[in-house]
């Protein structure tokens, strides 16, 4: 991979949205991984700082001007989205988890694990905003995708323990 792709693909990464690009990193993980001289464990390390590097600012504008941006809408949209706006800022960073964990599944051919995470924060995030909407309004659906995919990156840590090592042919 020349410099210039290199720079293309992480600028790709980096715009527009940063929450939406989590799976591209992941996916990008997986690419790289495949080599056969890969060293798994460096891989996922720059995914994970990769992604630190886009969420950390983007959580913290979220966070600071959230309720600013939702005003732009109008005061009574920011005054009732901003607390789901804080539930699913917050929940970018376990899914930024499950989705290196899912990465790593799919390069150690663990392949009917790497869909288990997703099916897991589908289903608890159904049942949660189903529970908690009617006590908590709109902001128990941020409540219920952040619980799930807190869940799901809990259970996505054993994908880190076979990071271990290079890939081999």
């Amino acid at each position: 991979m020349t410099a210039a792709s290199r720079f293309r693909e992480v600028k790709t990464k980096l715009s527009p949205s940063p929450g939406r690009r989590l799976p591209s990193v992941a996916a990008t993980l997986f690419a790289q991984s495949v080599r056969v001289t890969s060293d798994l464990r460096n891989v996922v390390a720059k995914a994970l700082r990769l992604i630190a590097i886009i969420l950390i600012p983007a959580m913290a504008i979220m966070i600071i001007g959230g309720k600013l941006i939702l005003g732009l809408s109008g005061a009574p949209y920011a005054t009732a989205g901003y607390e789901l706006l804080i539930f699913l800022t917050i929940s970018a960073v376990p899914d930024a988890v499950s989705n290196v964990a899912v990465a790593v599944f799919r390069v150690t051919e663990r392949i009917g694990y790497s869909a288990t995470p997703n099916i897991g924060i589908l289903i608890a995030t159904v049942i949660g905003a189903w529970l908690l909407m009617p006590p908590l309004g709109i902001a128990g659906v941020g409540v219920a995708w952040l619980g799930a995919q807190t869940l799901g990156a809990m259970a996505s840590l054993p994908a880190y323990t076979h990071t271990r090592g290079s890939m081999t042919a």
